[in-house]
């Protein structure tokens, strides 16, 4: 019988490797990138109020009315390094009740990403503009090795690796397919855009095999080490931009849930048998024209993670003798 401290030290282990999910964070807002295109991450992703090329529907669809006939093309180099250290004892329940982990430092080993961005924007007339993005999310996936780990695994294991059954990882890849209508009214000083929004994630994890239990799983064969699983989910998008006065703009977006299949390869690891849409958001922004030289913006996100289980699955659920895979 597995006791509430060695439980209570699995899951949280367990859920940490797995929500690190990390294709989902390609930099600091989870799911999302912290801004598409050159420019709009070299403001920090700011991109409510002012836009500035076809990548524009990844924060604003709005963005694009007016903006001409574009072609853009990026590849961003991200390198994140990823480890855990161990070795608080409140964590460290004795085999074989636990899984827990040796004492030290780990490094993930994957650490180089190319993560590529395509946007073309078609300019109709003066006021209207129709265009679609090709965005990514990705590469914060884990990637732990199979290091020698007998003293901290159960005899019944191969007794290597973070979780005691060899490399021990996630990854989570998502690419979105935004179309999008721009238009201008009000002289040009007021633009409303609108998208749908096609998405594609994939999802593999690996080295879970010790929660692939029925006291851990409401499906212990759809845990790990089932390779890639993919879904694809479908959504939509509203947003607008308006002049206020020759130096000041504001922008205002809202994205519904993308409601996708579920990663059926993985119904008992996520909450709700493998269901993992990617949230609502929704974002206010501002810009002023200081000088013809000099701009200051600021946008204000709201990501609803909240609304979505497999994410907002609180580690007393497990406590309460809930299991991986339920609702």
């Amino acid at each position: 019988m597995v006791d509430s401290k060695s439980r209570r030290s699995m899951m949280t282990l367990a859920m940490g490797v797995t929500l690190s999910l990390s294709g989902a964070a390609h930099a600091t807002n989870g799911f999302f990138a912290h801004g598409y295109g050159t420019q709009t991450k070299g403001m920090g992703g700011v991109g409510m109020a002012i836009s500035h090329d076809s990548y524009a529907p990844g924060t604003n669809p709005a963005g694009i009315a007016g903006m001409g006939t574009r072609f853009d093309g990026s590849l961003a180099y991200f390198r994140p390094e990823r480890s855990y250290e161990a070795g608080d004892p409140q964590f460290q329940p004795p085999p074989p009740d636990g899984f827990p982990l040796r004492p030290g430092r780990v490094d993930s080993n994957s650490e180089d990403f190319f993560i590529p961005s395509l946007g073309y924007v078609r300019q109709i007339d003066e006021d209207r503009s129709w265009g679609i993005a090709l965005l990514a999310n990705g590469g914060l996936n884990t990637d732990y090795p199979a290091f020698d780990n007998p003293n901290f695994c159960p005899e019944q294991s191969p007794q290597q690796g973070t979780f005691c059954f060899g490399e021990t990882g996630v990854n989570l890849e998502q690419l979105a397919l935004i179309p999008t209508y721009a238009q201008r009214f009000a002289d040009g000083r007021v633009s409303v855009g609108v998208s749908p929004i096609i998405s594609l994630q994939r999802f593999k994890a690996k080295g879970l095999q010790a929660f692939s239990d029925p006291r851990f799983s409401a499906d212990s064969e759809n845990v790990t080490n089932a390779g890639t699983d993919s879904d694809f989910g479908f959504g939509g998008q509203i947003g607008f931009q308006a002049q206020v006065t020759d130096r000041v703009r504001v922008g205002a977006n809202y994205r519904s849930k993308i409601r996708g299949t579920t990663l059926d390869d993985y119904s008992g690891l996520f909450a709700e048998g493998g269901d993992l849409d990617i949230p609502e958001t929704w974002g206010l922004g501002l810009a002023v024209d200081v000088t013809p030289r000099i701009i200051v913006a600021a946008d204000y996100q709201r990501i609803n993670y909240s609304d979505v289980p497999a994410v907002n699955n609180p580690f007393s659920n497990l406590f309460d003798g809930n299991l991986l895979g339920e609702p």
